[in-house]
């Protein structure tokens, strides 16, 4: 009987929303982790491999996010239809297991299969995060978890690129992707001890959708227009995002002419804490502000990529290091604000059943404009405006400063979402206090 007590008490505290959030968190933070090392490592691998600034584009966007995506949409319908934390649970090995192997790469075409082996592991971990979360979590605390869970982006690229820099200092590149890998082992038994909620519970319209093709599903999602403007809305937020996420450590060993150690210290801290703060802002405030009205769900990105402008000229173009950083803090702050309403306006929007493919809308089209062609086209303009200057560091700057085009369009997209969200087929309203107590 005791034993009986005591496993019943470890059911139920793995079944906790808490308890739950800490490991998808814990999940997705080994994501960002493994996701961020080729970032603060692109000195020492184009050094070794004679990379040009294409081919790392190329290495650390094109080649993640074509099988990411590929992938996405089949692991999310069964997200949908299966067992959500046992299909995480076996992402999370696959993916970790490709980042200690690419410490073994030989050449840069090896070390572009690996970089696709870790998308395929991690294209089945966000949709099931997503649908979890959001059936852990009524509306009216759904955008705080999901900004909770969304620091873990921040503070993943920061562990990755302070762990990843330190470690590739001392001991070399390959030895970061080794030992980053083989920690994220240690998370694969907490999520097969995560207990699945039941689905849809906190729904305000059931769910009828369960026998729904792969087909079927996706036209279904394309008839809602507003999630149609929220995806491409995101998708061009996305590319300026990944073009700074992965070229702001170049850019500051070039321009400022740091070492990797102090590129480390200081891509660390604009990404994990500026890009922490944006993030759990911005779900905190959003939560608050749709109490009075839904379309702040559209409004507050729209005024965050038109603020991320200004900001990231600042950071490109001022020379002093220290005021080039504070620009750099606020651009990356506002740059992350917009991924927690995001995802819980998404969310809110379909039935339980859908979740994990509107997940993996989110996940797709944002990755291959954002992560695919991000990182590609501004490492493209990066070599050209170099050869015709002759300088590195002003290639990176002027190929970051041609990618401000897609957010501030992004931004206009977000204001023609406000004017959508009553077409929602599940109703959008504001929380009341009540709600999920």
């Amino acid at each position: 009987m005791a034993e009986s007590g005591g496993a019943g008490g470890a059911e139920k505290f793995f079944a906790r929303p808490g308890v739950a959030l800490a490991i998808l968190f814990t999940v997705a933070l080994f994501s960002y982790v493994d996701r961020s090392l080729v970032s603060i490592l692109q000195v020492p691998i184009q050094e070794e491999l004679g990379l040009s600034d294409t081919q790392l584009g190329a290495l650390t966007g094109l080649s993640f996010a074509i099988l990411y995506a590929t992938a996405a949409i089949p692991l999310a319908r069964l997200v949908d239809r299966g067992n959500r934390t046992r299909l995480m649970a076996l992402a999370l090995f696959v993916w970790t297991a490709m980042t200690a192997l690419s410490g073994f790469a030989g050449s840069f075409a090896m070390l572009v299969v690996l970089r696709m082996g870790v998308a395929i592991g991690e294209a089945g971990s966000l949709p099931a995060t997503h649908s979890l979360l959001s059936d852990y979590f009524p509306l009216a605390r759904r955008g705080k978890a999901f900004a909770v869970w969304a620091l873990a982006s921040p503070a993943g690229v920061m562990l990755g690129i302070l762990f990843g820099g330190w470690i590739g200092s001392e001991l070399g590149w390959r030895h970061s992707f080794l030992y980053i890998g083989i920690a994220g082992f240690l998370a694969v038994p907490m999520v097969l001890l995560l207990i699945e909620p039941r689905r849809g519970r906190y729904d305000v319209v059931a769910s009828q959708v369960a026998t729904l093709t792969l087909r079927d599903a996706l036209l279904a999602l394309w008839r809602i227009r507003p999630l149609r403007t929220l995806v491409a809305a995101a998708a061009l937020y996305s590319f300026t995002y990944m073009a700074l996420l992965n070229w702001v450590p170049p850019f500051l060993a070039r321009a400022h002419r740091l070492p990797i150690d102090e590129v480390a210290t200081i891509a660390a801290i604009l990404i994990g804490v500026g890009g922490g703060i944006g993030a759990l802002f911005g779900g905190v405030i959003v939560d608050l502000l749709i109490k009075r009205d839904i379309r702040w769900y559209a409004w507050a990105p729209a005024i965050t990529a038109f603020s991320l402008v200004p900001a990231t000229i600042g950071f490109l173009f001022v020379p002093n290091l220290a005021l080039a950083t504070c620009f750099g803090f606020l651009a990356i702050m506002f740059a992350t604000f917009l991924i927690a309403p995001t995802n819980s306006l998404a969310q809110s929007m379909v039935m339980s059943d859908l979740r994990g493919v509107t997940s993996a809308l989110l996940v797709v089209v944002p990755t291959i404009a954002g992560l695919g062609l991000g990182p590609l086209l501004t490492g493209a303009i990066s070599d050209a405006v170099t050869a015709m200057t002759g300088s590195a560091a002003d290639g990176i700057r002027y190929a970051l400063t041609c990618s401000l085009v897609a957010v501030t369009a992004g931004g206009f997209l977000y204001l023609r979402l406000s004017t959508q969200l009553e077409e929602s087929p599940v109703p959008l309203r504001a929380p009341n206090k009540n709600e999920g107590t």
